[in-house]
């Protein structure tokens, strides 16, 4: 049973990290991405 519980903590671990990540791509879609390309 905690092996189970554990991995339920980590899905929803996942899941906000998921969703975090998801935010700051739109931001970078919004704002653009600026990459430095010079040597």
């Amino acid at each position: 049973m905690r092996e189970q519980e554990a991995t339920h903590d980590d899905i929803c671990s996942l899941k906000a990290t998921i969703n975090d990540i998801k935010r700051d791509i739109n931001q970078f879609e919004e704002n653009g991405i600026v990459v430095d390309a010079d040597p």
